[in-house]
Parts: structure tokens; sequence; C-alpha cells
């Protein structure tokens, strides 16, 4: 317990503005996270509302509802469109995305306390004191501070765990970032990357055996007459995807798939159907590059001073690092929960 957040009185205002920008963005998250979530006394197996285990941390259920609540906002229109079965598709979809965020942003800080990485009590302090619901003219007050813990039914330890788990992690991805900028030949050569634009198609379905044997030869002799055949058969229609340029940032849908986006990104810049099934979390994907030319030079979406760019070097080494903590820190999943293969994360 801090016993300087425990006790109430007159708020040391020295550093108290120190890291508001840096920590903004986490700050909105945490309150998302920390106030508007119930509680939840729900058994389901492996403890009171746990959903799964990275190393010694447990996984609740809150946490999983809440980011399956975001996603589902995100899509509400698809949601309003969609027919019964492809907004079951999608519910599952969002189940899936949402079980993998919450996973991999334990494992990150699961790794980084492995590496001796952690946070003092003076950040952590300083943090809640800077939460504005804690807080009345700029000052914090002990007593909102505990009314909120009572409400909620929380204990100041588990709550403090809870933001200081999340501090480790985007502590820990900072350093990445950094520590490992792309150099000024990486950058000139993801902003020649941008001056192209792609657009292409692709089908998207299940992962069914016997759709898998009858498309694989198919793909390899690119017969996409068909291979369309097939599809229909199947009802599994074609959707366009919007025009991108293959950079990191190019197919939005598939920024959580690294697996499907490279291997696009790979046949690039050559076009036609891509001679492979591909076959990722459960699902099929066929994909034709149906152009790859070189934009206008008033083509707006041109912006050699993108920022982004320049993350490219260290968001491969973060996550690579990643793949390693998924080697090494055990995780369990209660697989009774879900109604798709955890395995395939």
């Amino acid at each position: 317990m801090l016993e300087k957040i425990r006790r109430p009185g007159q708020a040391n205002k020295t550093g108290q503005f120190k890291k508001i920008i840096s920590y903004f963005i986490f700050m909105l998250i945490c309150l998302v996270f920390v106030f508007f979530t119930p509680m939840t006394s729900q058994l389901i197996g492996y403890g009171q509302g746990v959903v799964a285990t990275v190393g010694r941390q447990s996984v609740y259920s809150r946490e999983l509802d809440l980011l399956e609540r975001n996603l589902r906002e995100r899509y509400k229109d698809r949601f309003n469109t969609a027919s019964a079965s492809e907004a079951q598709k999608l519910e599952r979809q969002i189940r899936q995305t949402a079980l993998a965020q919450l996973l991999n942003g334990y494992l990150v800080s699961a790794g980084a306390e492995k590496e001796g990485f952690f946070v003092s009590d003076g950040e952590l302090r300083e943090l809640i004191r800077s939460i504005p619901v804690f807080q009345e003219k700029g000052r914090f007050i002990y007593s909102r501070y505990m009314a909120y813990l009572k409400s909620q039914y929380l204990k100041p330890v588990g709550f403090e765990t809870q933001i200081r788990r999340d501090i480790i992690r985007e502590n820990w991805r900072g350093i990445f970032f950094k520590a490992a900028q792309s150099n000024q030949l990486e950058q000139d050569k993801n902003k020649k990357r941008s001056l192209y634009r792609v657009t292409a198609r692709l089908a998207e379905t299940e992962l069914k055996t016997d759709l898998l044997s009858q498309l694989e030869p198919l793909m390899k002799t690119q017969n996409i007459r068909e291979v369309s055949e097939i599809l229909k058969k199947s009802k599994v229609e074609w959707k366009t995807v919007k025009a991108f340029s293959p950079g990191r940032i190019g197919l939005p849908q598939f920024q959580n798939n690294k697996k499907v986006q490279q291997i696009i990104f790979d046949y690039l810049p050559q076009t036609g159907l891509i001679p492979q099934v591909i076959t990722s979390r459960g699902k099929i994907y066929v994909v034709e590059v149906t152009s790859f030319e070189k934009k206008s030079s008033d083509f707006s979406g041109v912006n050699d001073k993108n920022v982004l760019l320049s993350f490219d070097k260290p968001m491969q080494l973060f996550e690579n690092w990643l793949k390693f903590q998924e080697k090494t820190i055990e995780v369990n999943i209660n697989e009774k929960l879900f109604n798709f293969p955890v395995g395939n994360l």
C-alpha cells in the first residue's frame, strides 16, 4: 500500500504535469477500463472472472468484455447492414481479436518484468494522482480515490497492480521506439513504397479441408476462372480491398495479422492471383492483386513527412521480441469459454 496515496492532504505539485503528455492516450484507456467497466461475480473455472493466465498473471473477463465492446462500437456500421450469419462471423472475429490483443498486452508486461524492468512507487503515485476523477481543482482527493475503490469492490493493492502493469507495458514499448529508430536509408525506402498504389480483391471464409483441397491446385496454376467458380459454389464472395500503398500501414484490415499482409506485400509488384491459399487463424484467404501502379504526382495520399514510417524498424524489433515471449512464457486459456480454436491466435 502506498501511504502517500492513501493519506489525505495537500498533493505535491512538483512534477504534477511532468508526464501528462506522454501518458495522455494511456490515461484515457485507463479511465475507460477502470471507471466504466462493471465488476463481475461470475465463477468460470479458473477463478473469479479469470479467462486465462499469462505466467503468474491472471487475465480477467472484465478486461476482455471491455475490448469486445470497443471493437463492436468500431464495427457498428457493419453490424447494421450484416445478415444474421455475417453478424455471427463478425462477432466471432471480434472476440478472437480482443483475446489476442489482451494476451499480447499481458505478455509484454510479463516479459518486461522477467527482464527486471519495474515501475517505481513514485511513478505509480504520480500517475494515480493525475487521474482527473480523483481530483478537485487539480488537487488529489484521497476520499474520492477510496470511494471509487469501494464502489467497485476493489482493494487498493489490486487497483495499483493493474495500473503498474499498464505503465510497464507503455514504458517497455517506448524503449524499443527510442532505441531502434529507422535510419535515413530505411525511411527513404518506405517513402518510395508510399509512391505506389495497389488495388486488390480477396475472398475470406472459414478453413474447411475439402474447400482447401479444391483450391490449392488451381491457385498454383493461377486459374482465376475455376477458382471463382468454386468460391461461388461455396457461397464465398469476392470483396474489394481499398487501395493501399505497400508499406507497413498499407492494409489496415490486416494490421493484427502480419502473415496475410506480408504474403500480399511479398507478391508485389506482380499482379494477378497470388499462387497460394493463405491460411491463418482458422481462415482461408484467396487474394488477387488487380493493379500495381505509381501514384500521380498530385496524389493527396503521398506524405513524405509521415512520421509513422520511421516506426518500421522498432516495430519489427518489438514484434520479434513479443514472439519470443510467446515461446518462453506459459499462457493458459480457459478454452471452454471460446467457440474458436484458441491455438490459432
